[in-house]
């Protein structure tokens, strides 16, 4: 994995933030994805603290910017924790979420319907079912397309090649051990997160979302 222009990067960012002050220590990025809808749409701004990355230890339920662990070129994306170090996460193909053997609690609110399903074949016409989720006093709405399976047999070499993660046909089973997270995204069936590619490293956050703005 090819990480040093994305850590120069970011050390540039945090020096850069030290000498101008707070000024520079927000900064604002635009969401480029369907990936965290409901909660955030294509276009939207999020804001990051910069300077605070550098004390940051992830909870559950935070969204964080992160570098993804399976793609070289530097790039940004936007998830949500679900596992820290120590948890067993499990997601199964049945789309259910469990922490250390809980099921993480969830309530129907309704459907979705996505912008997103305007011209694009890649996405369902038929709206989304949606819930709202609630993850150690977090509350945040997802969506699961009712054509999609949970699980992707296709990512079963990257996962067990961590070792700390086993796929089946059925659960997605990690056991997140010390510097490492499990990520998943709000539009859990429209998203290239956790549960396609395995652990995140802490070394891989930038930073944490501090402020979020819908378009």
């Amino acid at each position: 994995m090819k990480q040093p222009f994305f850590l120069a990067y970011w050390l540039v960012l945090l020096a850069a933030s030290a000498i101008c002050g707070s000024a520079f220590a927000q900064r604002s990025l635009s969401v480029g994805s369907h990936s965290m809808e409901p909660t955030l749409r294509q276009g939207s701004q999020v804001t990051i603290d910069v300077v605070g990355a550098l004390f940051y230890v992830p909870r559950r339920g935070d969204l964080v910017v992160f570098q993804p662990p399976h793609i070289d070129k530097p790039q940004l994306w936007i998830s949500r924790i679900v596992g820290i170090p120590g948890d067993t996460v499990e997601y199964s193909d049945d789309k259910k979420l469990s922490i250390n053997g809980s099921a993480v609690g969830r309530v129907s609110v309704g459907e979705f319907q996505s912008v997103a399903t305007a011209g694009n074949a890649g996405f369902p016409k038929e709206p989304q079912q949606m819930f709202e989720e609630t993850l150690d006093g977090s509350r945040y709405r997802v969506v699961f397309d009712r054509s999609v399976p949970g699980l992707r047999v296709d990512s079963m070499d990257w996962i067990n090649a961590q070792r700390a993660c086993t796929l089946s046909k059925a659960v997605l089973r990690c056991s997140v051990p010390p510097d490492h997270y499990f990520v998943l995204s709000d539009n859990r069936d429209r998203a290239n997160d956790g549960h396609y590619w395995g652990l995140l490293p802490t070394s891989n956050i930038a930073a944490q979302v501090t402020k979020t703005s819908s378009n």
